[in-house]
């Protein structure tokens, strides 16, 4: 478990050393902790060496990314976020297991096979990286049921020398809580991770692209090496942590029309919303919301509002997911996920302006947690009036990429919706 947490928000990079320096001298024991970072990059390359070099020398045992600004459009706030983990309950590791293929666009270096990660996925140490920047490399392509995929690879296979290494001497009963920090294509490892501990609560945050800051597509860090690709993550094994997860919508995300049941499904299609057709049970929605639009496309695709099904569990919102098309003639509507909501679910459509909304900072709070958030750049406002805020048993991290949740038990699915927070104890 995690014996100190804390997120330090600077516009001042010599604070955050100096913080870190403080938690290394006052807390930190090399013979008993490793460390969880994420950090958001500053305005100057050296300066953002300086403090990862702050970080991975702080422990010889460290997993981190560099993550979003918060706020996203707040350049000039540098979020670093710290926990102490406790050797004895928690296990480093760092993954190799492929996933989605990405196209190869633009200017770019030539990228191998992911099959083929442990040859492209070069380790540099702290004095060999290079911080230049290039053109972002990766899109996401083609509709492929990468559920099925890469659950009919974790069938398959018959030992546990596909997991991690880090994670091959642990018994599975025994782990209650897995986070992890990956590159956008996490599909082999969270299955993996789903098929060897059922049980586990699982929660990962897609790394921040990083093309023009480090010359990577993501950066992640792992025993002091640096990656580009893959995942780094730590599980837990302390019988006492609390494995709750809870998701926190947005302000900005409101409910729309009633709540409905999904009664015929396939793939990431929804085919009919209590037997009628969804995508004009959705534009009903919108009209009576008072929406205004010249046609139906322009309703599907406005450019200030954005659409979505959040699905019910025990009373709340608990999955939620981007509508990414309607066809009114056919009646379905396509999510951002391999697999729809049950048939049975309890749904319901929600809308969100992008118009700049009011930004909240993160709290501090009284027991240790950790909060993953989807960075929302339609924000205002000053982020902070003060030069530093330190928030003390909070890890909290942004990305625009999104994170993907599984809660023992419960598929793995993606969330992308800006400003969405899902937190877990530590």
């Amino acid at each position: 478990m995690a014996t100190l947490s804390r997120t330090i928000l600077s516009r001042t990079p010599s604070t955050i050393i100096s913080h870190l320096a403080d938690v290394k001298g006052k807390y930190y024991d090399a013979a008993r902790h490793s460390l969880l970072f994420t950090l958001s990059p500053p305005p100057s390359n050296d300066d953002l060496a300086s403090i990862v070099y702050s970080l991975t020398s702080f422990s010889e045992r460290s997993v981190g990314c560099i993550s979003s600004p918060e706020p996203a459009h707040n350049q000039d706030v540098i979020s670093c976020s710290i926990t102490l983990l406790d050797n004895a309950t928690t296990s480093l590791f760092r993954s190799t297991i492929p996933g989605r293929e990405m196209i190869q666009v633009g200017r770019w270096h030539s990228y191998t096979p992911k099959n083929n990660r442990e040859t492209r996925s070069e380790e540099k140490s702290l004095d060999e990286v290079g911080w230049v920047g290039q053109d972002d490399p990766r899109e996401s392509g083609g509709r492929v049921d990468w559920e099925v995929v890469w659950n009919q690879r974790a069938r398959n296979s018959e030992s546990f020398e596909d997991l991690p290494e880090g994670l091959q001497s642990i018994r599975p009963d025994t782990v209650n809580q897995i986070l992890y920090l990956s590159d956008p294509s996490p599909e082999g490892l969270v299955s993996t991770l789903r098929s060897r501990f059922p049980a586990a609560t699982q929660l990962g945050l897609l790394a921040s692209s990083t093309p023009f800051i480090t010359g990577r597509p993501v950066t992640l860090v792992h025993n002091g090496k640096v990656y580009e690709d893959g995942a780094v993550g730590v599980a837990f094994t302390a019988p006492k942590l609390s494995s709750e997860l809870s998701l926190r919508l947005p302000e900005a995300v409101k409910p729309l029309g009633q709540e409905m049941t999904v009664t015929r499904a396939e793939g990431n299609l929804i085919n009919t919303l209590d037997g009628a057709n969804p995508t004009r049970l959705l534009l009903r929605a919108i009209q009576t919301a008072g929406i205004d639009s010249t046609s139906e496309a322009a309703i599907l695709f406005k450019e200030e509002e954005e659409f979505y099904l959040g699905v019910y569990g025990d009373g709340d919102v608990s999955q939620i997911y981007t509508i990414t098309s309607g066809d009114t003639s056919r009646g379905t509507i396509a999510l951002n996920t391999t697999r729809a909501p049950a048939i049975g679910a309890k749904v319901q459509f929600f809308r969100r302006s992008k118009r700049a909304q009011p930004y909240f900072p993160p709290c501090a709070t009284e027991q240790r947690s950790l909060t993953f958030k989807i960075a929302d750049s339609e924000t205002y406002g000053e982020a902070f009036a003060e030069d530093t805020v330190v928030l003390d048993n909070m890890f909290h991290a942004a990305s625009e990429n999104g994170f993907i949740v599984s809660r023992g038990g419960e598929i793995p699915w993606t969330c992308t919706v800006p400003g969405c927070i899902a937190t877990v104890g530590l």
